[in-house]
């Protein structure tokens, strides 16, 4: 029996909403006077909305708050970033060399970045912050990440004073190893942390450093804009960095401004905020932007709905069953009508946005097909008779359909489901409750069908929700090829390789079906007319230095 803890499913199932936003015209925008200069671009303040206020928790390391991270991500960077199409791209390590055993990775860093003091950034300030985060003082969330790394926990435990797995080759060159293959290593060490200085906090103990206040607010990065102002529950203000390594930003100045969400929308029409982050595309309030020329912009995001089945009953261990469910509910239907088409139908676990994605043209798309879904259940033993589906001992199929209260698009989705499979015979029941009433129906296997979601993530590795056995695998799916291909995917370090692995495993879930996925919703934000470039892919930023007003 599944034993999991609230909090931890919580944190795996909670849909981050990072901003996710591009626009088509960054490159090339004009105005009436034709293309603008390159000096054109400079200047302008960017004030972005946020829900609730920043802490003064500026330290990148033990930051957890999205509040926080909307001003970290811009003061400090790291190793590695991720791209507007979820890529991940060279930050202060120009690039990495993996070893042929893949045990190894080497990150060449960029030479002549400053830190925003003036002080050069080195390989001794990586291994610094790597340390720091492996310390037994650590409070933040960034040590499991670090854990494979050979030499960590005898460090982190206090059995040694270096990590012997880490290798200063030279000034801008270090080196991390394994004992086993660390297949997202490139994600979870090189885009995880935001790096800190050492010659700022050397000498601060771990433990000690969420009680330093004056320098929590006060950060030293190495990013495109420097730590200007903190006015407590108000607002935080960062001013472009002129020696910074990519040039220049655009924008002289960046606020993170509190804001209420019931004033927001007057904010931004009235200019008072450029950009604030869109989580209901209603018709009324996309046309009233329209009609005030504000952008909104939006893209596929990491997260995803789908229908739970429990394969240890009979009903769903056929995958003609799996399949007919997913040919008899109108799927495009919700993504219109719920969505307001800001959605994507998701046949596997793997949304558009993943790099490993196979694409839309290697799966079945499973449109909505009411004749071919009572087609293969008659065909896995069931029949059909004057609008009811029965089971082979005359009864009608019948089914309960549990989902947690809060996600008031997946609960308008409950009916719809419902209405759907009543048109091909099917009695479902639906079941509304807290999402701590369900997880435990769900931990003790007293369920048939559940509403749930997952964050997939920039990472395609999802074998803690499907790999046979795994903690959160509460459909109870077992089988051998998905298990056969989770694990080969964990066994290379490369992209290329392990994109066309998690392509091949996508593509045999999209025929398997372990569970009946409905959408993928996407995520935006709207911002000013004249704000170009501004695209965060599951981000709070991306490329902020290089945003700028069209004049």
């Amino acid at each position: 029996m599944k034993k999991l803890t609230l909090s931890l499913i919580l944190t795996l199932f909670a849909a981050a909403f990072f901003v996710s936003c591009g626009n088509d015209n960054g490159e090339t925008s004009t105005t009436a006077g034709g293309a603008m200069s390159e000096e054109d671009k400079f200047g302008g303040t960017l004030i972005r909305a946020s829900w609730n206020p920043p802490s003064g928790n500026f330290l990148s390391l033990i930051t957890s708050t999205d509040n926080d991270f909307l001003v970290t991500d811009v003061v400090f960077e790291r190793l590695i970033t991720i791209n507007d199409k979820n890529e991940l791209v060279p930050a202060l390590a120009e690039s990495w060399d993996i070893a042929d055993d893949s045990k190894s990775v080497t990150f060449h860093l960029r030479e002549g970045v400053k830190w925003h003091d003036g002080e050069e950034f080195d390989a001794e300030d990586v291994y610094f912050n790597w340390k720091f985060i492996c310390d037994a003082g650590y409070t933040g969330p960034l040590y499991s990440n670090f854990k494979p790394i050979i030499g960590v926990e005898a460090y982190h435990n206090g059995e040694a004073d270096e990590i012997s797995g880490v290798e200063i080759i030279d000034d801008y060159t270090i080196k991390i190893s394994f004992e086993e293959i660390y297949a997202s290593v490139l994600t979870m060490v090189g885009t995880k942390a935001n790096l800190i200085a050492e010659h700022v906090w050397a000498g601060i103990e771990p433990a000690k450093a969420p009680e330093m206040t004056e320098m929590l607010r006060n950060p030293v990065g190495t990013g495109p804009f420097k730590f200007a102002e903190f006015a407590a529950d108000q607002y935080v203000s960062m001013v472009a960095f002129e020696d910074y390594w990519q040039g220049r930003p655009y924008l002289d100045k960046i606020i993170i401004k509190a804001t209420n969400q019931d004033t927001a929308q007057a904010e931004l029409l009235s200019g008072q905020i450029n950009y604030m982050t869109v989580s209901d595309f209603n018709p009324d309030d996309m046309g009233l932007f329209e009609s005030e020329g504000i952008q909104v912009l939006a893209t596929a995001g990491g997260s995803y709905q789908f229908m739970g089945v429990n394969h240890q009953l009979s009903d769903f261990q056929d995958v003609k069953v799996r399949q007919a469910l997913m040919y008899g509910i109108d799927r495009q239907g919700m993504v219109d009508n719920l969505l307001y088409g800001y959605g994507e139908l998701l046949t596997q676990p793997l949304p558009t946005s993943s790099w490993a994605h196979p694409g839309l043209d290697k799966l079945n798309m499973y449109e909505y097909n009411p004749e071919k879904a009572i087609e293969l259940l008659e065909e896995a033993g069931y029949s059909y008779k004057d609008g009811i589906m029965y089971k082979a001992d005359g009864e009608q199929l019948k089914w309960v359909l549990k989902y947690p209260s809060g996600n008031k698009t997946r609960e308008r989705s409950a009916p719809v489901i419902q209405q759907n499979l009543k048109d091909i015979g099917i009695d479902v029941e639906l079941q509304i409750m807290e999402f701590s009433t369900m997880f435990k129906q769900l931990n003790n296997d007293d369920f048939e069908l559940f509403l749930i979601g997952f964050g997939a993530g920039v990472e395609p590795d999802q074998a803690r929700f499907w790999k046979t056995g795994a903690k959160y695998n509460l459909m109870n799916y077992e089988n051998a090829e998905n298990d056969r291909l989770i694990e080969e995917g964990i066994s290379y370090i490369d992209n290329e390789t392990r994109g066309k692995i998690y392509g091949d495993w996508a593509v045999y879930l999209n025929e398997d079906l372990p569970s009946i996925f409905l959408y993928t919703p996407q995520l935006g934000c709207a911002v000013s007319g004249n704000l170009r470039n501004a695209t965060a892919p599951n981000e709070l930023w991306y490329a902020p230095n290089t945003w700028y007003y069209a004049k």
